[in-house]
Order: structure tokens, then sequence, then C-alpha cells
């Protein structure tokens, strides 16, 4: 089996796939990262003073992710877009102005390695972020190129299950100095529909775990652990039906559950199926 999954910056692959991309290593699948960006305009979580050069400091931060999922990674090279209407957006490296040469680049892939499954976002980014958004655009555009040839993987859009995370929120303690995000925040990063809920197994959860706290200029996690960009420490208690609680640079605190939630955009199908003969999904 041989799986693509198609993220917007270093990090994504962790917080929203990593689970999955573990399993689907751990049963031997060639497992291959495909990263947009450099992620040029993260916000740094701690000491900004001794990151020099954020995209270079980001990709060492990919690479030890990867390493921690057992999986392959390739870049495009694009330039971190920014949020909606800021003035990185603007270049002419960014991603939202290249979605065109972005999907030639996974078409290249389609073609060269001809994936069983693609993993990508939904139509809306998983919460709105414009590179998101052209992430999803460029991988359907290049599946759309290669469809007449023979090669229809599956596709799977990563979600943040709503009730899951909602659930989650009631069953740790809320770390000092972090906050709960507001309704409107969380409603429009998470997502009442799954098709998919891959229960991760205790390894999952911890690669999944170690490859989020990789990107250490990025996420936060609440156990006490600490990183030479990011010196301070914070802990929580949390029930054990949660793997750990994490935040973003906006230190809103999301509970690391123990389920991570798919799409299927184009219906049941081989993956699907699979699910249903606890293949895959359930091994």
């Amino acid at each position: 089996m041989k799986v693509l999954a198609v993220h917007a910056h270093p990090d994504d692959e962790s917080i929203w796939t990593g689970g999955a991309l573990a399993r689907f290593a751990r049963q031997g699948a060639q497992v291959t990262v495909l990263t947009c960006t450099n992620g040029e305009e993260g916000e740094i979580i701690g000491r900004a003073e001794i990151v020099e050069d954020l995209a270079e400091f980001r990709l060492h931060e990919l690479a030890d992710a990867l390493d921690i999922l057992r999986v392959r990674g390739q870049r495009i090279n694009l330039r971190d877009s920014g949020m909606a209407g800021s003035e990185s957006a603007t270049h002419p490296r960014a991603l939202v102005n290249n979605v065109d040469s972005a999907a030639t680049a996974v078409e290249k892939f389609l073609r060269a390695e001809q994936p069983d499954l693609v993993i990508t976002y939904g139509p809306d980014g998983g919460y709105g972020h414009p590179d998101h958004i052209a992430a999803h655009d460029a991988t359907h555009e290049a599946l759309s190129r290669v469809h007449a040839d023979g090669i229809d993987p599956e596709v799977w859009w990563t979600v943040l299950y709503r009730d899951g995370v909602v659930e989650g929120q009631k069953r740790f303690a809320l770390p000092a100095g972090w906050q709960w995000p507001s309704q409107e925040y969380l409603f429009n990063g998470t997502d009442e529909i799954a098709d998919v809920g891959l229960e991760l197994s205790e390894a999952e959860v911890t690669a999944k775990r170690e490859a989020m706290a990789a990107h250490a200029t990025q996420v936060w996690l609440a156990d006490g652990r600490a990183s030479e960009v990011n010196p301070e420490t914070v802990t929580t208690t949390h029930d054990d039906v949660l793997a750990g609680v994490y935040a973003l640079s906006n230190l809103y605190a999301y509970p690391i559950t123990r389920t991570e939630h798919y799409q299927l955009p184009f219906g049941p199908g081989p993956i699907a199926r699979a699910q249903e003969q606890h293949r895959w999904v359930n091994e």
C-alpha cells in the first residue's frame, strides 16, 4: 500500500494526521508527506530571538517529526502565505499564488508513485486557512488530471471532529496561562461529520504526540517538557481517555484525542470497505 499526505505547513502532518501516518507506516505501507510550504509565517512559541531563519528551523522540526512517524518527506518549497488578508499573501512565491504549480508537483508524484490513498484537507482547509484551502485545491486539481489515466486513489479529508473535541475539553484541567477557545473559534475549526474514526493504539498515540512535540516553535504540549526554543514548562491533569493536551501560539487549549477523524468525499470506496473488514483502519 502507498499513502500520500498533502499538507500546507510543517507541523500539519503531525497535528492533523500523525496517528494515521504512524498506523500505515507500522503496517508496512510506503507513506510520504508532501509539504507545500516551509512555514515562514508561523508564530514562534518561546524564544524567537534564537531562531534566525524560521523556515530552516521548521524544516529541521519537520524532519524530526517525519523520523518519529517513520515516514518519508518531500517538499514543494513554496512560501507560507500567512493568514487571510496578510501582506505575506501577496508574495509571488506564496502558495496561494501558485496553486497550479503545486498541483503540478502533486500530479508528478501521483503519476510516479500511484498511491492507493491520498490524505489532505476538505474544501475549507479544516478551518479556513488560505494555505490549507490551496493545498486541497492543488491536490484535487492533480487528481482530476490523472483520473483519465486510471490513477484513482481513495481520498480522505482530515477533520477535527467537533464532538470529540468538545467531549475532550471536559476531561482536562485548563493549564495556567492558557484559555478555552470561544465557541465561534471552536466551531470554525471543527467539523460535525466524520466517516472514518481511526482509533489509535498506544504506540500510534505516542508517535503522534512526540511528532507534535518535535514542532516546538509551533506546538506546546502541557506535559512538563521543555525545549531549546521553549524552555518554559506547563503541566495539566487529564483523564486517561485523552492522550494529552496542547496549544498553538494562541494558547487555546485542545485535547489530543485517541481517535483521528476523516471524511470520505467520494463516498465509500476501498478504504471504507477495508474499515468494514477491520483491515488497515482497525488493525
